[in-house]
């Protein structure tokens, strides 16, 4: 997932598309939202 943001980031548009299922009103209450870091930048979140 982090270098697929990276190609956005790195993009000059970005279309995310999404169905209605994905729509919360808040993040995180009915599945964990997982994180992920980039091995690299392990020590500046540590």
């Amino acid at each position: 997932m982090f270098k697929e943001k990276l190609l956005i980031i790195a993009s000059p548009k970005a279309y995310i598309m999404i169905n209605q299922s994905k729509m919360v009103t808040t993040l995180g209450l009915n599945v964990p939202v997982p994180i992920e870091i980039f091995p690299a930048a392990l020590h500046i979140v540590e």
